[in-house]
Order: C-alpha cells, then sequence, then structure tokens
C-alpha cells in the first residue's frame, strides 16, 4: 500500500480567479451606468415639467404638445435604459458569485455555501445519511449547481439511485463534454437563478388543467370576430351618414363594452391565474433556449435537446416564447384605462384567453416532461463541475464481477493539502475487508471514501482516484446508528435491523458493505460472537464490503477463511506533543491502541 496526496491543476482556480475579477468590474460599470440614467431620468422628468409649465403659462398649446411628446419618450427611453443596465447588473453579479463559489470549491472553502439539500435527507435510506450526501458539509453542498428545485430533485435522485450500467458510458461522455463548456454552463446557472428553488408544481397544474368549453367553442369563435362588425357598421356610417347605421352601431358598441365586461368578470379567476405565471415562463423560455442552442456532440446531451421539441419539430423554446407573447398582450389589462378602452373595443380579455386555452390544449401536457428533461441536463451539468476542477481524477472503468480496485484513493470532500489517497483493491465476490486501528486512525474516513467514490462512479462521475475500477453494485452502510427514542428502538437494535437489511440485500443482488465498528451497542462478548454469526452468513452471498472494528479477535477470521477475510489497519506513532497519524491503510491487523493516551491528553490522571 502507498500514500499520496493528488493535488489540484491551476486552470480551473484561476479561471475562476479571472472571471471572478472580470464580472466584478462589468457589475461595477452596469451599476454606475443605472446610477446616471435614474439621475437622467429624474433630470427629464423636472426638465419636462418645468417645460410644460412655462408653456402653459405662455399659452403655447402647440409647445405644450410638444414638450409632453418629448418629455414622455425621453422619460420612457430613461426608464428602458436603466431596466437594460439592472439586467446587466444583475447578471454580472450573479456570474461574480458562481465564480467565487468556484473558487470556494478549488480552494476547500465551499462549506459556507447555502444550497445543503436538506430536503432530502433520509436516514432510512441504505447510505444517504453515513455517507453526508445531504446537509452541512456534504456532497451535494460541495459541488450542487442546480438553481432550480427540479434539477435539485434530479440530481438528489441521481445520488440515491445508481444509474444503470448501460447508461453510465453515455454519462461519463455527456460529462466529459459539459466540462468543457464552462461559459454555457454558468449561463445555464445564472439564468435558473430568477426561478431558483421555486416549486413550479402548480405551473404544471395550471397547464394541465381542463379546458374551458366555451373558451374553444364556436360562440366564443363568433364573439372574438364581433368587434370587426361593429367597427364595419361605424365605418358604414361615417361613409353614408345613415342615422340608421349610426344608431345601430352605438347600440352594438354599447353591447360589446357591457358584454365585454361581463365576460371579464365571468373569466377573472382565469385571467389572473394565466397571469400569475408570466414572470416564470419568460425564465423558462430562456433557460430552455439556452439548451436549444447549444452544439452537442455526446448522445446522451443529444437526446435530451431532441427531447426538447415539439411533434412537428418546433422547439420548447419557441413554444415557452408564444405563451409569453400572449400573457404579455393579456398583461395590459394591468393598466385599466388603457385596458377599458381596448377591452371594449376588441374584445381584448376574451381574444387572449381564446389564443391561451388553444395553447395550453396544445402544448400544456408538455410543460412538465420539458421541465423534467431540462433539469436531467442541469444535474449533468452540476456533475460535470467535478471534471472540470479535478481534471486527473479518473472515470471508472467498469467490471464485470463483483470488485472495487483503485489507486490513489482519496476522499472527496477533503481539500488537496488535506487529502491522503490509498491503493486498496478487493476484488472476488464474498470478499470482506477487516479493518483495525486505533482511535481517531482514519477507519470510518476510509469507509466513506470507498462509500463515497461509488456513489459518484454510479453518476457517471470521475471519481477521487487516479485509476478506479469497480462492479455495478448496490450499497449499503451501517456507520452513524444511534437510538430512537419516538420508536423505542435503541441503538444496538437500530444496528440489527440495518445489518439484516444488508444480509437480505445481499442474497439476491451484489452488494458493497461498509460497516464501522460492528455491533458497538453491547457487550464485548456478544459484540464478537454476533459479528462472527453475521460475517459467516455474508460471506455466502455475492457481497463484498469492509467492516471496520476495535475487537482484534475478529482479524483471527483470516487464518480460518482466508479465502474470505483480508485484515488492513491504521496506526499511529507518538511524540512528545502527542499523536501522530499518517491515515496511510497497511495490511494485517492493527498492532497498537491509543485509548489511555488520550485520556491523558486531555488532562485525565489514569
Amino acid at each position: 500500500m502507498n500514500s499520496t496526496a493528488l493535488t489540484l491543476p491551476p486552470s480551473a482556480l484561476a479561471l475562476y480567479t479571472e472571471r471572478e475579477s472580470r464580472y466584478a468590474a462589468q457589475a461595477s460599470v452596469a451599476k454606475q451606468a443605472m446610477n446616471r440614467w435614474s439621475n437622467f431620468r429624474l433630470f427629464i422628468f423636472l426638465a419636462a415639467t418645468a417645460a410644460i409649465i412655462w408653456t402653459v403659462k405662455n399659452n403655447q398649446p402647440l409647445l405644450v404638445l410638444f414638450s409632453i411628446i418629448v418629455g414622455l419618450s425621453a422619460f420612457i427611453f430613461a426608464i428602458i435604459r436603466h431596466n437594460h443596465h439592472t439586467r446587466l447588473h444583475e447578471r454580472a453579479t450573479r456570474l461574480q458569485l458562481l465564480n467565487r463559489e468556484g473558487i470556494q470549491r478549488c480552494t476547500g472553502t465551499w462549506q459556507q455555501r447555502d444550497m445543503l439539500g436538506e430536503s432530502f435527507l433520509d436516514k432510512t435510506h441504505p447510505y444517504s445519511s453515513d455517507l453526508d450526501l445531504f446537509g452541512k458539509n456534504s456532497l451535494f453542498q460541495w459541488f450542487n449547481t442546480a438553481r432550480t428545485l427540479a434539477g435539485q430533485q434530479t440530481l438528489a435522485r441521481t445520488l440515491l439511485n445508481p444509474s444503470p450500467l448501460a447508461q453510465l458510458p453515455d454519462r461519463q461522455s455527456a460529462l466529459r463534454e459539459l466540462a468543457s463548456k464552462l461559459d454555457w454552463r454558468q449561463t445555464l446557472e445564472a439564468e435558473a437563478f430568477a426561478v431558483q428553488g421555486k416549486d413550479l408544481t402548480p405551473l404544471f397544474t395550471w397547464a394541465e388543467s381542463p379546458l374551458s368549453p366555451f373558451l374553444l367553442s364556436k360562440r366564443a369563435t363568433f364573439l372574438r370576430y364581433l368587434p370587426i362588425l361593429t367597427a364595419l357598421l361605424w365605418a358604414l356610417t361615417l361613409l353614408t351618414n345613415s342615422h340608421l347605421l349610426s344608431l345601430l352601431a352605438v347600440i352594438a358598441l354599447a353591447l360589446q363594452t357591457l358584454s365585454a365586461g361581463t365576460l371579464s368578470r365571468a373569466f377573472q379567476n382565469r385571467l389572473q391565474t394565466a397571469l400569475n405565471w408570466e414572470n416564470e415562463i419568460a425564465t423558462c423560455k430562456t433557460l430552455l433556449a439556452t439548451v436549444d442552442s447549444e452544439t452537442f456532440t455526446s448522445p446522451l446531451n443529444q437526446s435530451i435537446q431532441t427531447s426538447l421539441r415539439t411533434q412537428n419539430g418546433t422547439t420548447a423554446s419557441a413554444t415557452f416564447a408564444q405563451i409569453e407573447t400572449h400573457l404579455s398582450w393579456l398583461s395590459l389589462r394591468n393598466n385599466p384605462i388603457v385596458h377599458l378602452a381596448f377591452n371594449s373595443l376588441a374584445y381584448w380579455d376574451l381574444q387572449w384567453l381564446i389564443t391561451i386555452e388553444t395553447w395550453r390544449r396544445d402544448h400544456g401536457a408538455q410543460l412538465r416532461p420539458w421541465l423534467h428533461h431540462f433539469a436531467e441536463m442541469e444535474t449533468l451539468a452540476s456533475l460535470s463541475v467535478i471534471p472540470f476542477e479535478n481534471p486527473t481524477w479518473a472515470y471508472p472503468e467498469l467490471s464485470a464481477t463483483t470488485s472495487i480496485r483503485a489507486q490513489q484513493l482519496g476522499h472527496p470532500l477533503l481539500p488537496p493539502d488535506r487529502r491522503i489517497t490509498n491503493d486498496f483493491a478487493i476484488d472476488h465476490p464474498s470478499a470482506v475487508a477487516l479493518i483495525t486501528g486505533s482511535n481517531m486512525s482514519g477507519k470510518s474516513t476510509f469507509l466513506r471514501t470507498v462509500g463515497l467514490n461509488l456513489v459518484l462512479a454510479n453518476t457517471g462521475a470521475p471519481v477521487c482516484a487516479k485509476t478506479f475500477t469497480c462492479s455495478p453494485m448496490q450499497l449499503f452502510t451501517s456507520m452513524r446508528i444511534a437510538d430512537d427514542m419516538s420508536s423505542g428502538v435503541s441503538s444496538f437494535y437500530a444496528e440489527l435491523l440495518r445489518i439484516k437489511m444488508i444480509v437480505d440485500a445481499a442474497k439476491s443482488a451484489p452488494v458493497l458493505y461498509l460497516v464501522d465498528e460492528i455491533f458497538r451497542g453491547t457487550n464485548s462478548g456478544d459484540r464478537v460472537a454476533g459479528a462472527i454469526e453475521v460475517l459467516k452468513s455474508l460471506i455466502k452471498t455475492n457481497a463484498v464490503g469492509l467492516v471496520s472494528t476495535h475487537d482484534l479477535e475478529l482479524s483471527k477470521l483470516a487464518q480460518s477463511h482466508p479465502e474470505n477475510f483480508t485484515n488492513y489497519h491504521f496506526s499511529e506513532h507518538y511524540t512528545d506533543s502527542g499523536i501522530d497519524f499518517n491515515y496511510t491503510i497497511q495490511p494485517g491487523p492493527a498492532t497498537t491502541t491509543n485509548a489511555r493516551h488520550l485520556i491523558r491528553m486531555v488532562g485525565i490522571d489514569v
């Protein structure tokens, strides 16, 4: 066995640092422009007001009209420019944050990120809690860049449920491609800030909700074109000066105004519900356009991109753009005066309600699967951060036999300057690595090192190793076992249930199990006897495992069953100032203990 440190190439850190500075400068420039246009807008308002007052006092009606038109036009222009620079500032600020987070990952200070994935914590899962997949200082907190709730949920499912073996080569290829697309990945993440963590299920529910029979009926279609008949009546009235036609035109417009108001009140809830999603739909359009417009070569990325199409080949973003336009026109109703005129003259609400209802009929059921496919892309983009920032890490090679073989295997969540790596192999079915060693020597960390890297391997991502070969296996752990007072379950019984789950699973499928301090919740005699029986049961299955223990009696299993059990240990050496650990796994059972020394170190006389 040997130990060596994997170092992070400077390229990712240097690139993040340069980009963070660049976007900070862009944000500053945009902020200055925002302030200038804000001041200019105030100046225009004051100047236009003064000009209007002066022209009114001097009885200059044409100049009054001119002042109003010029002032209003300049004011609107200033608002447009201010909003433009506001968007530039928001984008630059977001990109500055993303690169700062990249710097944090590269320098090992990512623990301050606020996306913990705590909602995905599940103590009943076979390995999630023991391996710190979610929560503070977790795998999820380390590399997740998915901002949408759907993307985070898809990433969580990917970590909790290993990808099928047949999919892993395509996933590896997809991650290799996305790792090289830093600009694209950060653009995707920056745009997703607008809906960060937001549950879009109500949007899907609205899009899929029952259609209005009236809005899609011939009666609604007739009413839709009624303003044309009214306009013709008025045109004929002006051309013929007919009193009868004039009366009919007035009556038609009056009835149209009354019916338009009645229809708007009748469909008030439907109108408001549609408008409630205007911002989210605009953001979804932008997100989908980011995927639509990119060029991909890997089969999986191309497949996801192809999924974002309608049956006639229209892109999902173009389809979202249609409903965005419809809602934008409908939002005119937010201006009461303008809306009253347009609704009375043209059945404005009805026109756009019918258009939106037709869109929902044709595309409403596609929103959910489209956003699901986008979430898959967002998950791949998150995972591709790993190879981008760690180019020396290895993509796993897949083996048909139940085994794990690794060179320079390290804990992925430790920074390079603190990470100690080890060569390790457990390369035949029914094999068990018995790991002994004193307290704090690194046994538990090594078990998590193996487990976390297998989780990464099962997502298609590279692992923290020079080389890594593994077979598809279900992963089970028994490491953090505690009393459950609410259920009246002791830690020992909880561990028994966990071990039973491992034994049952190993009977039907290849399994890798990681057990830390087996049966720690009972006395030493029962612990050793129980552990021996369980391990003898497990070697009869197609499972491999790593079991840490303080009980050196268990190391004798390597003598009675040398074909199944292999001893390893972690050790330490003592100095005048304390204990030094090298965290290097070595063959054979442990030969030292350190409990008495640690007790003396904390000031207790023994």
